[in-house]
């Protein structure tokens, strides 16, 4: 038989069993209440205690404060969670973790995203302001067909200064910082080239003072005496400052991008600078097209910065995504091309 209490019960009905359970149940509540979690969020402040409502901003500031919990004794036995707030966490060097910063397998230290949150690490900075470019002579190096589609801003504005450089990359290389890239729409833009993406130029051949055997029945030369080239697309390049070439120069399994140290437009000549590893080798025929880091070669839905001017200028994809903001990415000391 059944019976259902309706009226509540009295306090002396609590059975002291029920008592030590709910005790036990406190202290654990407690136990938990007095984990010594931290939050970082995009929008906090590391003047604030790091806690889930006022969390800190930065992840160094989570960092030194378990550190500081370390050096004090007063990590708790079983460990904490660094906890990431959704968002995107701006950086522009690595975060540096040392054997100090590690937990135990009893205790451990875990950095992760909290809850279904978001997290992001971002090395970029988001650009607004592009505008049309409205100077005459900078319009009248681009073809008639892309003018009105050239957008241009000023970096100095947006408080970036450093840009990176463009370093000799590629087969028997090894990896190098990048440079600083464009991003728009979540895609990578290509640095201005030419000819434009998906398509190549062919070496036309090379001084004939230059040939060897290839070991194979063939000539080839050597890739820093120079090749010829097709073509008076170059005769357009008002400042090759800063130019580049990226080929399979002799080989289809070894690409490398090279910098260029001579172009006469006269002799359809190019050379590039003398390598600092093994000597490439050119044959006529190769695939190559050329970029250029500084200058606009070529615009076709790519980028291109004027170091001087400190600005960036690009053709964004058509018709262009939402919403109409661009990220560059800057040059890291420890950030390696790809």
């Amino acid at each position: 038989m059944h019976t259902l209490r309706t009226s509540r019960p009295r306090w002396q009905d609590l059975r002291p069993s029920r008592w030590v359970a709910s005790s036990v149940w406190l202290a654990l509540a407690l136990g938990f209440a007095a984990h010594a979690d931290f939050f970082v969020a995009p929008k906090g402040n590391d003047t604030h205690p790091g806690t889930r409502t006022k969390p800190f901003a930065t992840l160094e500031r989570a960092r030194d404060a378990v550190r500081s919990l370390q050096q004090n004794g007063k990590l708790p036995p079983r460990g904490l969670t660094v906890w990431l707030r959704g968002g995107d966490f701006v950086r522009t060097n690595a975060l540096e973790l040392t054997a100090a910063d590690s937990g135990t397998a009893a205790a451990p230290i875990t950095w992760q995203a909290y809850g279904d949150e978001r997290a992001r690490w971002i090395g970029g900075r988001t650009l607004t302001g592009f505008a049309p470019v409205t100077d005459p002579a900078v319009l009248n190096r681009f073809d008639p067909a892309v003018r009105a589609h050239v957008q241009v801003l000023d970096l100095r504005a947006q408080g970036i200064t450093e840009f990176g450089e463009m370093k000799s990359r590629g087969f028997s290389r090894a990896s190098t910082p990048a440079h600083c890239e464009l991003f728009f729409g979540g895609r990578p833009m290509t640095l201005a080239r030419w000819p434009n993406e998906g398509a190549w130029e062919k070496i036309a051949g090379f001084p004939e003072t230059a040939g060897k055997g290839d070991d194979h029945g063939g000539k080839i030369g050597d890739l820093p005496g120079g090749f010829l080239y097709t073509g008076e697309r170059p005769r357009r390049w008002q400042d090759t400052t800063d130019l580049w070439v990226h080929g399979y120069w002799a080989w289809d399994w070894a690409n490398s991008y090279e910098r260029v140290a001579e172009l006469d437009r006269d002799r359809h000549f190019l050379r590039t600078a003398r390598r600092t590893v093994s000597t490439a080798s050119v044959r006529a025929n190769a695939f190559s097209f050329s970029t250029s880091w500084r200058n606009w070669i070529n615009l076709g839905n790519g980028f291109s910065i004027v170091r001087k001017a400190a600005s960036i200028s690009g053709r964004p994809a058509s018709p262009p995504p939402a919403p109409r903001a661009k990220r560059c990415s800057p040059c890291w000391p420890n950030r390696s091309s790809v």
